[in-house]
């Protein structure tokens, strides 16, 4: 009975310990045209367990923006250093077609659009603990007249452990924070 006991435990703690180590695969997509759209959805093994579809207009993303420059946002920004950090990019493919009516005016924006992307693309690449397995990022001119559209899609991972983790620091640190402001 013991022994009965002992495997049975023995099969759970293995069960546990290989769940902390599965990845989680979290794919974002992301559309601007006249709003930005986009979609978060989270994979375990194979399983959606998170979808939300996001749409925002410039507005609200200047407001965000806005809010992430105050003095409480060093604390966020530290956060999410360690969240980057601890997310692996599996794929990175951004698409953009953009255009004006006038070539001459169509070619040096193109060509300003693909070096802002490359110089975007390669600070977050420079952040992660691997190397995308695929980076593509392609700028279409487009002549026919005043166009502007951006995909961007993204599939990442991260471990369960390291997922608990940081939700765990999040929530430490919101307690944390709200103790400092009854003070």
């Amino acid at each position: 009975m013991v022994i009965i006991i002992g495997i049975v435990a023995l099969i759970i703690m293995i069960t546990v310990g290989l769940l902390f180590f599965v990845p989680l695969k979290i794919q974002m997509s992301f559309q601007v045209e006249q709003q930005v759209e986009g979609s978060v959805q989270i994979k375990f093994l194979f399983i959606p367990v998170y979808m939300k579809e996001i749409t925002l207009d410039y507005e609200e993303i200047f407001d965000q923006l806005t809010k992430l420059t105050t003095k409480k946002s060093a604390k966020l920004n530290n956060r999410s250093r360690s969240m980057i950090s601890a997310l692996t990019c599996k794929k990175l493919s951004w698409t953009t077609v953009i255009g004006t009516a006038n070539a001459a005016h169509t070619a040096p924006i193109a060509a300003l659009a693909y070096s802002c992307k490359a110089i975007i693309a390669s600070f977050f690449i420079e952040r992660w603990s691997t190397k995308p397995e695929r980076v593509n990022y392609h700028v279409t001119p487009c002549y026919q007249g005043l166009y502007v559209k951006s995909d961007c899609q993204c599939m990442f991972s991260v471990k369960l452990g390291h997922a608990i983790g940081i939700l765990l620091n999040r929530e430490r640190s919101k307690q944390n924070d709200a103790s400092t402001a009854s003070d």
